[in-house]
């Protein structure tokens, strides 16, 4: 039977809000977008069991990230990147 919850991702901080998580265009990996809300600088933790992995990053003050993240690398990329 399928467990009644799975969180694919999350992250540590509660000033931290994941908005998106995609499979990339590629398939080798996922895309996350991240934001802070709080106006705070922020270093975060986003635990992603999907890949088994944790990604360490840090968030200046309401700023937006969004990530490329596969079994071997994770990598910023600019938000008019198509992945």
């Amino acid at each position: 039977s399928l467990p009644q919850k799975y969180t694919g991702a999350s992250a540590d901080s509660d000033n931290i809000i994941i908005s998106i998580i995609k499979l990339s265009e590629d398939q080798n990996g996922i895309v996350i977008r991240a934001y802070e809300t709080d106006g705070l600088e922020t270093d975060c933790s986003l635990p992603l069991p999907l890949l088994d992995t944790v990604v360490n990053t840090s968030f200046k003050p309401y700023e937006i990230k969004t990530l490329y993240i596969d079994k071997h690398n994770c990598r910023e990329i600019p938000m008019t990147e198509i992945f």
